[in-house]
């Protein structure tokens, strides 16, 4: 049982990561449902092998209801994860500011259906809860011996996977995969972690576009009117 569980934590780690180089070969279309859907196939897969591999995998994956004091914390991660947006951002454009990738990949996400960005941000939330932290903290550090050990591995691994975002943007993305690391740690909740976490990519991918898309109209219509 323990190779399983040492199994599932290789594709927890890795496994998005792989997937993204493979789609990238092959010229598929990441934006595709099908490319998503993976993401839940490899969610559901490393939840088997924590299912097989112990009898405590719910405990580990943190998946006891959520508390009061939990989705409080959740709600305190989520502000500071806003509150330290501008910084991050000023940080990032003294290192070059928003790269080419990141401004391309953001692009393609807005202009696609609001269905798809909301799949999207449900997606991005429950499968990388599971996997980054639910597993690889939560079943890992049974495995690495130690939390502090498997939150590292499960930052640096978090922050490679979106590499793809440009380097300036990873960053910011460490600095997600620290808040949420330390959110699952403190809290012991999977659920603690994807309200967070879906709280910060609605904002994102759903509102500030929304927001962006709403004054581009006015502008619009000002200069028609005008």
């Amino acid at each position: 049982m323990d190779l399983l569980l040492i199994l599932g934590l290789m594709l927890s780690l890795f496994g998005a990561f792989a997937f993204f180089f493979i789609f990238k070969k092959k010229e598929v279309n990441s934006l595709k449902y099908y490319h998503l859907i993976s993401r839940w196939i490899l969610g559901l897969f490393v939840f088997i092998l924590a299912y097989i591999g112990t009898d405590l995998w719910s405990e580990q994956l943190g998946l006891t209801p959520l508390s009061w004091s939990a989705f409080f914390m959740s709600f305190v991660a989520t502000t500071v994860l806003f509150v330290s947006w501008p910084l991050l951002q000023y940080v990032q454009q003294i290192f070059g500011g928003i790269s080419t990738e990141q401004s391309k990949a953001f692009a393609r996400i807005t202009n696609t259906p609001l269905n798809y960005r909301v799949f999207l941000v449900v997606t991005a939330a429950v499968t990388e809860e599971v996997l980054y932290r639910g597993y690889a903290i939560g079943v890992g550090q049974h495995i690495l011996g130690n939390i502090w050990i498997a939150s590292i591995v499960s930052i640096v691994a978090f922050t490679l996977a979106h590499i793809h975002w440009g380097l300036s943007h990873l960053l910011t993305v460490f600095w997600a995969a620290l808040v949420f690391s330390c959110l699952f740690i403190y809290t012991q909740s999977l659920w603690a972690c994807i309200f967070a976490h879906i709280c910060i990519d609605v904002v994102g991918f759903i509102l500030v576009p929304a927001i962006k898309a709403h004054k581009s109209k006015r502008v619009s219509s000002k200069i028609k009117a005008g």
